[in-house]
């Protein structure tokens, strides 16, 4: 699993460098027409989310009945409730979007949807 695969490289590497050079490699065999060691500019960054405080690694993810409930859509979702504004605080990020959770362009177009609810919010005053 790519959680093992984690697990071993961050074990079996001594620094961020070793981390990028494995990382580097295992692209070159995936592409192996367009070498990523040989464009590499020697600048990278290891982000360790699974050693982060407050994300611990974590994601979220759909159970079988978070799309669909007996044909109502989205009717036990708790997406929907964490939509909603508590006061003046607004959730966003993946684990928000109703049906791109854990993903990238779900966490974008939620904070795009926060942000135009922080904008009502602020007209409303």
């Amino acid at each position: 699993s790519m959680g093992q695969n984690a697990i071993d490289l961050k074990s079996n590497a001594n620094n961020d460098e070793n981390i990028i050079e494995a990382v580097l490699h295992d692209l070159d065999a995936m592409f192996p027409n367009t070498p990523a060691t040989d464009s590499y500019s020697g600048d990278g960054y290891v982000q360790d989310w699974g050693a982060h405080e407050y994300t611990r690694g974590v994601y979220s993810f759909p159970t079988v009945d978070t799309i669909e409930d007996g044909g109502n859509a989205f009717k036990r979702n708790a997406r929907k409730t964490l939509q909603q504004p508590v006061g003046r605080i607004l959730f966003a990020g993946e684990a928000t979007h109703l049906t791109a959770s854990a993903s990238v362009p779900g966490a974008v177009l939620e904070g795009e949807r926060a942000a135009n609810a922080v904008l009502n919010l602020n007209t409303e005053l």
